[in-house]
């Protein structure tokens, strides 16, 4: 336990440090180079989040058990966050575009990490069989899992889209403006419905971490919706509130997934997961 502590100590402070180097980028906005280095450089919070959820879903037993490979997903979903930054960092530093180009190549990492967030959300929910346990849910708890998804397409749709114009974008631009929010509000659903059930997940030890993973699902959601609705005013700064926001999203998203982490390595087996299968 000792080791994974001094890793999400790690991981705080670098987090902490890098909302610092925000800060006074915020107060010298008139140094282009501080700001640009800044929206390249808060990525690595991810980098080293995803290298060490790897780590983690190793314990776990990786894609020998449900939440092995919910971990393995989630930890992949931060490094591809990573390959989205760095296809940015090209368009800034190299090809020194003043304004990003979207869609780009960078929406493989970026969209790709949606994609491997929801599969991650998906398998988290399997280690406690959440669909069947859905139905021992009170009426309340129901009624508010299958708002959660109904208020964020509303929120974005009526806040943020409600003057969308699609004059003068290409379709894939039209498809990925819908697509971010529509799977943002897919993981966090699920993991709203996990936290419900997370007594079940090995004994409620884990309750800490999946708030961690449902407070990263809704910075994510908010951290994109806002780059959308920016990036549509032509209003997107780099180095910006934006690029906090996504520093939020990946710090959580990485403490989360190490707040999974067990004192040393497990063999994983289908009684090792309570109310669970091993996936294959």
């Amino acid at each position: 336990m000792l080791v994974n502590r001094k890793r999400k100590v790690l991981l705080l402070l670098l987090s902490i440090a890098l909302v610092i180097t925000w800060l006074v980028s915020e107060a010298t906005s008139q140094d282009w180079f501080l700001q640009e280095v800044y929206t390249n450089i808060y990525g690595v919070i991810a980098l080293i989040g995803g290298v060490m959820g790897l780590g983690v879903a190793r314990q776990w037993g990786g894609f020998k058990s449900y939440l092995g490979k919910a971990l393995s997903f989630l930890s992949v979903g931060l490094l591809l966050t990573v390959l989205g930054q760095l296809i940015n960092a090209y368009y800034i530093l190299i090809v020194k575009v003043e304004e990003l180009p979207y869609p780009s190549f960078a929406e493989v990492g970026f969209f790709g990490a949606v994609i491997f967030y929801v599969l991650g959300a998906f398998y988290l929910s399997k280690t406690i069989r959440l669909i069947p346990s859905i139905k021992e849910m009170s009426a309340g708890k129901k009624i508010l899992l299958s708002m959660v998804p109904v208020l964020m397409l509303a929120i974005t749709f009526l806040v943020y889209f409600r003057n969308y114009d699609s004059e003068g974008s290409t379709v894939a631009q039209v498809i990925l403006d819908f697509a971010y929010p529509i799977g943002q509000s897919i993981f966090a659903t699920v993991a709203l419905a996990v936290l419900f059930r997370s007594k079940d997940l090995y004994g409620g030890k884990m309750r800490g971490a999946v708030i961690l993973l449902l407070l990263s699902f809704m910075l994510q959601y908010v951290a994109d919706t806002n780059f959308v609705y920016q990036d549509l005013a032509g209003n997107w700064v780099n180095g910006g509130y934006g690029d906090l926001l996504y520093l939020l999203a990946y710090s959580a998203t990485a403490l989360g997934v190490q707040s999974f982490g067990f004192p040393k390595p497990v063999q994983v087996t289908p009684a090792a997961e309570p109310r669970a299968e091993a996936g294959k």
